[in-house]
Formats: C-alpha cells, sequence, structure tokens
C-alpha cells in the first residue's frame, strides 16, 4: 500500500498528466517509487 498525503497525491497525478516522467514526479512530490507508480495508474 503507498503512502502519501492529499497534496502529494493531487500533484502527482497533475504532473503526469501534464507528461512528466516517474522521476520528475518522485522528486519533486519526494513520493517513493511505488507510491508514484501506483498514482501514475491513476493518472
Amino acid at each position: 500500500m503507498a503512502r502519501f498525503n492529499a497534496e502529494q497525491k493531487y500533484e502527482a497525478i497533475a504532473m503526469f498528466t501534464k507528461g512528466a516522467t516517474l522521476k520528475e514526479v518522485c522528486d519533486e512530490t519526494g513520493l517513493a517509487d511505488y507510491s508514484a507508480r501506483e498514482l501514475k495508474l491513476k493518472a
């Protein structure tokens, strides 16, 4: 199960919809790789 707060979730999804890479999202939001991957599937 991924660990993230609502702000990280919405920021990551917004970044993915704009074409950001997994690394960019992890660096910008502070999310772990597995959390960002889970959110990418929702984007």
